[in-house]
């Protein structure tokens, strides 16, 4: 019935043949539906099964398996496997791998053939996810496999197992304590909006990416005159399964001043940052000392066990919201003059213990890092 009364020009009795757009809008109305804590009986769910193996369904899974197996694995498994053969490798050394162990075919071979001769690995984080979000399943299951995982300060990641190596990030030990207030830009910081997950990890799924477009709104609509002035917004990376970021957001609140290059210079400059989403952003931002709000709905962007108690802190002291109307009264709040609510003792406190946490910097990271790696 929803379908005929959505589509009037088709027809649906038994099955739906519909395109992309309309599989996207049956697929959001069917997650609104109320949850069923069981599937009714029906009758032929008490026929007997028949468990003899259809060999033409057999032969389908065999052919489709085959066809999506990667080239890594098959015609070009010699090639890789050769070009990793002929580095040199040195026993009870360390090999430091960066974000290349789950996306370079390259470095993911000269790793087998490294922990093979005898060197050990040590994957680095590279993002500022890591020991804060509740689940990263493609990072457990390449980067903390290795012999060590080099962290921006965290210990433990909820339930994940792992050999962590807590140092003091190198990039953002270059940007320590540099923000200087020389705009009035207010920032708020969009992530890439995907319409279907590319993997089971803390985003939004399904209808929830629908909602967090609509949280973007409801913050932009609560702010100020005042705050509305200087704001501009910070889009997420085009991509082909995205939705569109900046287009949206100008479609329904009108014209908005669009970040699009220089976004680090931006975050040094401004006057007041917000981030919604898990991610580095908060990580560069609280590390230059940029005055900085956050925040995210926790059911969009599950968060660890670990790291709850530090978004507490955050939450005590104006700089983590759970929901984007509370957030945009804190900014209205603080917006004439934002560094008296920054640069409070207890503000500066909070951050401090987060930035040893989630994103530690050392002046001497060079040190640091010699002395960790001697040790591993």
């Amino acid at each position: 019935r929803f379908a005929n009364a959505l589509f009037p020009r088709q027809r649906f009795k038994n099955f739906l043949v519909v395109s992309t757009a309309q599989a996207l809008l049956l697929t959001l109305y069917i997650e609104r539906l109320p949850a069923r804590t069981r599937a009714p009986t029906r009758p032929h769910d008490k026929l007997p099964r028949d468990d003899a193996p259809n060999p033409e369904i057999q032969a389908l899974f065999a052919k489709i398996a085959r066809a999506s197996l990667p080239q890594t694995f098959t015609s070009k498994f010699s090639q890789f496997e050769n070009a990793a053969r002929e580095k040199k490798y040195r026993r009870n050394s360390v090999s430091v791998k960066g974000g290349v162990l789950m996306f370079n075919e390259n470095e993911i071979f000269e790793a087998a053939f490294a922990e093979q001769s005898g060197e050990r690995i040590a994957s680095v984080q590279h993002g500022g996810a890591y020991g804060v979000s509740l689940s990263q399943p493609d990072t457990a299951e390449t980067e903390y496999r290795q012999d060590s995982m080099v962290t921006w300060g965290w210990k433990r990641h909820t339930e994940h197992e792992l050999h962590a190596v807590p140092l003091p990030s190198p990039f953002l030990s270059k940007i320590r304590d540099r923000h200087r207030q020389k705009t009035n830009d207010i920032i708020l910081v969009g992530t890439q909006q995907r319409a279907y997950g590319t993997r089971l990890d803390s985003s939004p799924r399904g209808y929830q990416v629908i909602e967090y477009r609509q949280d973007k709104l409801r913050f932009i609509t609560g702010l100020s005159p005042d705050a509305r002035n200087s704001f501009a917004y910070r889009p997420g990376a085009p991509d082909v399964s995205a939705y569109d970021d900046a287009p949206f957001i100008e479609r329904e609140v009108g014209p908005v001043r669009l970040i699009t290059e220089d976004f680090h210079k931006a975050i040094l400059r401004c006057k007041l940052m917000i981030i919604d989403h898990l991610g580095t952003t908060t990580a560069i931002s609280l590390a230059a000392n940029a005055p900085t709000v956050t925040y995210l709905r926790e059911e969009f962007w599950p968060i660890s066990q670990d790291s709850s108690p530090y978004f507490a802190k955050l939450a005590e002291v104006g700089i983590f919201h759970s929901d984007p109307v509370s957030a945009a009264k804190h900014v209205n709040a603080v917006i004439p003059n934002v560094a008296d609510w920054w640069f409070r003792d207890d503000v500066q406190a909070v951050r401090e213990e987060w930035l040893s946490m989630f994103a530690r910097t050392s002046n001497n990271w060079r040190q640091d890092w010699r002395q960790a790696m001697a040790e591993i």
